[in-house]
């Protein structure tokens, strides 16, 4: 897991993940330019791993959002070689068979190059893989050698060894043709309080097997019913059944019998355990932080006066791994208890949890029922999708609003731009009534300003004076705009040859009446006005639907959030 806040401590990520019964928590921080940890945390199995993914993955604790995954190789390793697992002493046997697994390898990896970089180290058989976890396109291979010395010799060579820009890393794997059998008995040694019933659970089925196809297959090992479900908290889709027989014996035979192989075909090896009780469950307490030396005659004195039917203290498992030199820390040990009694349950709780034990405050607890922790995790899904909805709807809502007040202030803008325009604006309007005057006659200091007074009375809206282009000094002769032509033969009728400063006015209708030529901008501005405030419109319904989507999805949800009115 990473991504995990530099204040969050082990203790509270073991307590997150204690439904799943982690063998190891480890937690690392990340150097010296940044405060976050990741956590490296071990299960038993493959199945509480997948589980614990499930639950933690994009799960938020102290303000910070978790990103988990199961180790991709553990993955990749289980799907393509069943028949390998990691070593459990970093000393192998002279007659064990081992393989190195090496991962980082470039895309364009092939056998030759791994035989090149072995160089005088014979393998027996080497296959490139495409590591389907990488986001790169990486490759991994897997090396089979003839002796232990070979694999020695290679992952000393190859570990941390650099090859076409990639920083390789290698482990050593145990081959072993009863591994299958090996992983199904150690599942079963961790599973507490798992007797001989005449009941047993069938994972790993593929998706289009049917109940009958199931019954087909156990049916020689005595009268039974089976069942097939769809396995929720498999991420590939893989079903799980039941099969349910006369007696204990008849299932034993069929479990013994059919455990580890591939019946139904897409390389999937049944993996069978005894089913539970529902009376055990409902009796059974779940024990953490106890001594790493604790005992099973040890907790059965502690538990004894509760009445006792089953103790079973899953062996932790210590994993070498080359290369990697994480801190160490002592775990505490977890057990399961199976009551003879439902009813002591709760003294057992009372009176045990919190108990001072070697030094060790142990933690005692109920143990959820499989139905519980399924229906906690699927309750646990519904409120993330439920976040995850109404985050998505709120930055929908967020991101249209923003659109629509942008567009209203464009729209806004623009009018306002439009508005110091006025009067070249009621000119534009008047189409063809407007009509210009040509007025000479007048002293070089008359301004545009004393011009437009003097046809003011006549209707004039608009007035100029010309002026020389290079020297912009004022001429004797300017131009006089009216919004209607009668307007304009009024004012050349009145003024036309009369006395200003000692000069006879010359005041006739402009001949070349190209006002709307000269005001095609305006067009273009109004025009672009109108646009803008039809974007603005179209902006606002969004957001205005946005609005109403996110409150109805708070209404149904049931989620209270920031007011957005």
């Amino acid at each position: 897991m990473f991504g995990i806040n530099p204040k969050t401590s082990r203790q509270k990520i073991a307590d997150e993940l204690k439904e799943f019964h982690p063998s190891s928590v480890v937690l690392i921080k990340l150097g010296t330019t940044t405060n976050e940890q990741i956590a490296e945390v071990e299960f038993d199995n493959l199945e509480n791993a997948q589980d614990a993914d499930k639950e933690m993955n994009l799960k938020e604790i102290d303000g910070s959002v978790i990103h988990a995954f199961v180790d991709r190789n553990i993955l990749e390793y289980q799907r393509q070689a069943p028949q390998i697992i990691h070593s459990h002493s970093s000393s192998p046997s002279l007659g064990q068979q081992l393989s190195l697994v090496i991962m980082n390898l470039s895309n364009n990896t092939q056998e030759q190059n791994i035989r090149d970089l072995l160089g005088r180290i014979q393998a027996s058989s080497i296959s490139i893989l495409q590591d389907k976890n990488s986001f790169e396109g990486l490759r991994m291979a897997i090396v089979e050698f003839d002796n232990p010395e070979s694999a020695l010799q290679a992952l000393k060579l190859i570990d941390k060894s650099f090859m076409r820009g990639n920083i390789l890393h290698a482990e050593l794997f145990q081959a072993d043709t009863e591994i299958e059998k090996y992983n199904q008995d150690q599942s079963d040694n961790i599973r507490p309080n798992i007797h001989e019933t005449n009941k047993l659970r069938i994972s790993n089925l593929p998706q289009n097997i049917t109940s009958e196809q199931l019954k087909n297959v156990f049916k020689e090992f005595g009268e039974v019913e089976c069942d097939v479900v769809q396995d929720k908290r498999a991420r590939t889709g893989p079903n799980i059944g039941f099969a349910t027989f006369t007696t204990p014996t008849q299932a034993a035979k069929a479990r013994n019998a059919l455990n580890g192989r591939n019946i139904f075909g897409e390389d999937r090896e049944m993996r069978i355990f005894f089913a539970r009780t529902q009376e055990d469950e409902n009796a059974k307490l779940h024990i953490s932080q106890l001594p790493p030396n604790i005992t099973p005659q040890k907790l059965r004195q502690l538990f004894e006066k509760y009445g006792v039917k089953d103790i079973q203290i899953p062996n932790q498992r210590n994993i070498n791994r080359p290369g990697q030199q994480y801190p160490t820390f002592q775990q505490g040990q977890f057990a399961f208890i199976v009551l003879k009694d439902e009813k002591e349950i709760e003294n057992a709780i009372r009176e045990m949890n919190n108990m001072n034990l070697e030094g060790w405050r142990i933690n005692v607890e109920k143990q959820m029922s499989q139905e519980e922790i399924v229906l906690k995790r699927e309750q646990n899904g519904q409120q993330q999708e439920n976040i995850n909805q109404i985050d998505n709807l709120q930055n929908k809502y967020n991101k249209a609003r923003q659109k629509a007040d942008y567009k209203r202030q464009q729209a806004n803008q623009q009018r306002q731009y439009i508005q110091t325009k006025g009067v070249d604006v009621q000119i534009y309007e008047a189409g063809k009534n407007a009509c210009e005057v040509f007025a000479a006659g007048f002293p070089t200091t008359q301004t545009d300003a004393s011009l437009l007074q003097m046809f003011s009375s006549f209707g004039a809206v608009k007035a100029s004076m010309a002026k020389d282009k290079i020297t912009q000094r004022t001429k004797e002769f300017g131009f006089v705009t009216f919004l209607r032509q009668d307007q304009a033969i009024n004012a050349v009728n009145s003024l036309n040859g009369s006395m200003n400063s000692g000069k006879k006015m010359k005041v006739t209708l402009s001949r070349d009446n190209k006002i709307q030529d000269k005001l095609q901008y305006i067009g273009k501005l109004l025009n672009e006005e109108r646009q803008k405030i039809a974007e603005a419109e179209r902006a606002e319904a969004e957001a205005t639907s946005a609005e109403k989507e996110l409150k109805d999805a708070r209404l149904k949800i049931g989620v209270q959030g920031p007011s957005i009115d």
